[in-house]
């Protein structure tokens, strides 16, 4: 407790000795003396002021206005004119264009292949007709060749089949049916023509292999994936071509009408310098105002220009995509 009160201590002292120079020079520092007000004499004359002179203005000399450009296109007939709505315009992109040809060819290609293969499962229907006549010597008389010493033996056959396969567990059919007709010109036949018939039915049914898939089977599943993916690589080439003849056809509209609102805003674009040149002859107005209007009015007359250049490119884009490249 008694070196808690003397280190107390010891620092009040050291602090009253550290403020005391400081105290002491704010004590020897003077308080300022108050500065007294101007006094105004009253028999004092006011200083006379100059008369109000003319403005000197330099010498300006007013610019003439350039003419309008020629807004008439080379190889362009402003008569011939073909009002095309956005639908017509697409429509016509979509007649006309190479490559929606190639891929809508591509899509029907990838049908027939499609088709083709399915028609593995179609039924087949056949018929082999067959005519066989023989003429066979014989050398006994017991073996019916009579007075000419030969046989005559004619076949006529026609067999009808019908066969088909089946998708599901690959198994497959077939009914054919055996009919032939034998005459013979021999004398010691006791039937003659005789008849032969004979209908038979096969079936045949995988049990493990080739019973879920087999070569055909996979080959038109591939086919469907390779159908797919045609059909979405048209259809995006579809919306691209729509998306591209849409953004041609607007381009195309404001490029016109911003040259016509270039156009209509040229009586406008001199009202700034009439007025500039009225408030110039009244005094109101700086000079370097006036050749400020001048020169706005010439950059408006010279923006025009550029019109009919970028009507021309978007018109050259949109005719592109509506009746083909190289189209004029």
């Amino acid at each position: 407790m008694l070196n808690y009160f003397a280190r107390l201590t010891i620092r009040t002292l050291t602090l009253g000795i550290l403020l005391l120079p400081v105290m002491s020079a704010g004590a020897q520092t003077p308080s300022p003396s108050p500065t007294p007000f101007p006094t105004v004499d009253p028999t004092a004359q006011p200083t006379p002021l100059d008369d109000p002179r003319q403005p000197a203005f330099p010498a300006v000399q007013q610019l003439a206005v350039p003419p309008l450009p020629d807004l008439t296109r080379v190889g362009v007939i402003s008569s011939n004119v073909l009002a095309l709505s956005l639908n017509d315009a697409i429509r016509r992109a979509l007649q006309n264009n190479n490559d929606i040809e190639v891929a809508r060819d591509d899509v029907r290609v990838a049908e027939q292949r499609l088709r083709g293969l399915y028609g593995y499962y179609d039924p087949v229907f056949t018929v082999a007709p067959t005519f066989d006549q023989r003429i066979t010597p014989v050398t006994s008389i017991f073996a019916g060749g009579g007075t000419t010493g030969q046989v005559s033996n004619t076949s006529f056959t026609v067999t009808p089949a019908l066969s088909k396969s089946f998708e599901k567990g690959g198994g497959n059919y077939q009914v054919q049916f055996f009919n032939s007709r034998t005459s013979t010109g021999a004398t010691n036949s006791t039937l003659n023509p005789f008849y032969n018939s004979s209908l038979t039915l096969f079936y045949t049914q995988p049990l493990l292999r080739n019973r879920e898939i087999d070569a055909q089977r996979h080959s038109i599943r591939v086919q469907k994936k390779v159908l797919s993916q045609t059909d979405s690589d048209f259809r995006q080439r579809t919306i691209a071509i729509i998306a591209q003849a849409q953004a041609a056809y607007w381009n195309l509209v404001f490029a016109l009408r911003n040259q016509q609102n270039q156009l209509d805003s040229q009586p406008l674009a001199a009202e700034p310098a009439q007025h500039r040149s009225a408030d110039w002859r009244g005094g109101e107005s700086s000079a370097g105002s006036r050749p400020g209007a001048d020169r706005y009015r010439h950059a408006r007359r010279r923006a025009v220009p550029g019109g009919p250049e970028r009507f021309d490119c978007r018109e050259h884009a949109e005719t592109d995509h509506v009746e083909g490249p190289g189209s004029e």
